[in-house]
């Protein structure tokens, strides 16, 4: 009997990735490849993958995707992005919140985050972490219910039935809502950047760095990643990056002279418990403030709601929030968007100014 070869095309591909994924078809003339695909194919290699480097996650991914759609630098990006929602939404841990009996592991290396939930204020589940055969091992009676939207997932209660007993009888670990947001304390920018100044002023000389670069909030460049320089003629203090022998480079505050460093202090320092990026993002948004330039965020009306426009990375802690609150939408020219009803609108715009020191862009 003569063989049959069956070939399916990339759309048919990706669309069986869908379905195998238990996601559902997007909506008619939208892209197959959306933002909950690429969370759930990065979980899926995750499970494989992990502990190893974000980069090792991404390549893999390019890799898979390299016969089905064009690899350019914006899907690279897209990638990324994604990746670090996972690391907002708790999918994905680095090390500083594991313990590992490996001694070679890097430190810049991510882990895969146990089957977990938190219950919302609403009743609803946000599930996260995932097994290595598995990226959401539930009952279909769960699974079917489950709602992405990035790379978050929340399970609505049905009335009746205790949602927080069925996920912990199928091994999703409960964590509460207070840890799991790990909001730090309230401060002023200045108070802020003072505690950090302090340190920076108690570490000793660094010497040359080779390959540091510097964020120059000078630069007009719209784009964030465009505002990272190596430094010249700059003196001052900076939010900096160093190389490190393996893995991704170190965040840290840096003293120059004449573009030159006399000091260094890598981030997150000892007394913080948020992530090195964490740090240096919220250092320079202080930063911003204090110099009477505050970073923006923008408005736009939608439906019984409001979209939040973000061109400025966020703490893991403040996107964690507001995937609590709101949803993450298509980005508009912005870093990242969120959705947030009216009810919560005014709140939440309280938050992102006292917290982080935005300030409401002037239509």
């Amino acid at each position: 009997m003569d063989s049959v070869t069956v070939v399916a095309n990339a759309d048919e591909v990706l669309r069986l990735a869908r379905t195998s994924l238990n996601l559902p078809a997007p909506a008619p003339g939208t892209e197959l490849l959306d933002d909950e695909l690429l969370s759930a194919l990065l979980r899926r290699l995750a499970g494989f993958h992990c502990p190893c480097s974000p980069p090792t996650l991404r390549a893999a991914l390019l890799d898979c995707l390299d016969q089905l759609v064009q690899v350019t630098d914006e899907l690279s990006d897209r990638i990324d992005s994604v990746l670090e929602a996972l690391h907002a939404g708790g999918d994905l841990l680095e090390l500083a919140r594991v313990t590992t009996i490996d001694e070679h592991t890097r430190s810049t290396w991510v882990f895969a985050a146990p089957p977990s939930f938190v219950l919302l204020p609403s009743g609803m589940a946000y599930v996260f972490g995932l097994a290595p055969e598995e990226t959401l091992p539930l009952p279909d009676s769960l699974r079917s219910r489950v709602r992405a939207s990035g790379a978050v997932r929340i399970i609505e209660p049905i009335a009746g039935e205790d949602l927080r007993a069925d996920l912990v009888n199928a091994g999703f670990r409960e964590e509460s809502i207070e840890s799991w947001l790990r909001l730090p304390a309230e401060t002023t920018a200045e108070k802020f950047c003072r505690s950090r100044d302090m340190l920076l002023t108690a570490a000793p000389p660094s010497g040359h760095i080779e390959h540091l670069r510097m964020y120059d909030p000078s630069r007009g460049e719209r784009r964030y990643a465009d505002r990272w320089v190596v430094p010249t003629t700059q003196t001052g203090r900076y939010v900096g990056r160093r190389p490190q022998a393996y893995g991704a480079d170190m965040w840290g505050y840096v003293e120059l002279m004449a573009g030159e460093p006399q000091r260094f202090i890598d981030f997150p320092p000892p007394v913080s418990a948020h992530r090195g990026c964490d740090e240096a993002w919220r250092l320079q948004l202080a930063l911003d403030y204090k110099a009477g330039r505050p970073q923006e965020y923008r408005l736009r009306p939608n439906g019984t709601g409001v979209v939040v426009d973000l061109v400025f990375p966020l703490p893991l802690w403040a996107q964690r929030r507001l995937d609590v609150v709101g949803r993450r939408v298509e980005r508009h020219h912005s870093l990242l968007s969120y959705w947030l009803s009216n009810e919560v609108e005014s709140a939440e715009r309280e938050f992102l100014e006292q917290r982080l020191w935005l300030k409401k862009a002037i239509s």
